[in-house]
C-alpha cells in the first residue's frame, strides 16, 4: 500500500545507507496517507472494515475476472459503503475509547479528528 519507510535509528535504515542510499525518501517527508489506487491495495484497506463474508464475496469476484464490470461495480459500492458507514462508525467507536467513554469527550475529539478525515476520504476516490 504505501512503500517501504526507513525509519532513523534501525537496522533496516543502516542496511537501506550501506546498499541503496538513493532510495531512501526520509520519514517525516512521506505522506503517509496515500497509496497507489488499484484494486488489491483497495481490498486491503477494505478489509480492516468489512466482515469475512462480504471480503469473501469481493475476492471471489476478483478472482473470477479482475477487469469485468461486475467485479468493478462491487468494488465500488463496496468502497462507498465503507466511506460512509463502516469507516466513520469504526472511528467513533475509537475515538470514543480513547475518550474512556465520555461522549463530551468524544465530542470534542472528532471535532478535530474529522477535519482531517474529509481530505483522507475525498483521496479514496481520487487518483493523484
Amino acid at each position: 500500500m504505501i512503500s517501504l519507510t526507513f525509519f532513523l535509528g534501525t537496522e533496516l535504515r543502516r542496511r537501506a545507507e550501506a546498499e541503496c542510499p538513493e532510495r531512501i525518501l526520509e520519514p517525516w517527508d512521506k505522506d503517509m496517507t496515500h497509496y497507489s489506487k488499484n484494486p488489491l491495495n483497495d481490498m486491503v484497506r477494505l478489509a480492516t472494515f468489512l466482515d469475512a463474508r462480504s471480503m469473501a464475496k469481493l475476492l471471489a469476484l476478483y478472482r473470477e475476472n479482475p477487469s469485468a464490470a461486475r467485479f468493478k461495480a462491487r468494488l465500488f459500492l463496496t468502497k462507498l459503503r465503507a466511506a460512509f458507514l463502516l469507516e466513520p462508525a469504526t472511528y467513533f467507536r475509537v475515538v470514543r475509547i480513547s475518550q474512556r467513554g465520555s461522549l463530551i469527550g468524544t465530542a470534542r475529539a472528532l471535532k478535530d479528528f474529522f477535519g482531517v478525515r474529509i481530505e483522507r476520504y475525498l483521496n479514496q476516490f481520487i487518483d493523484r
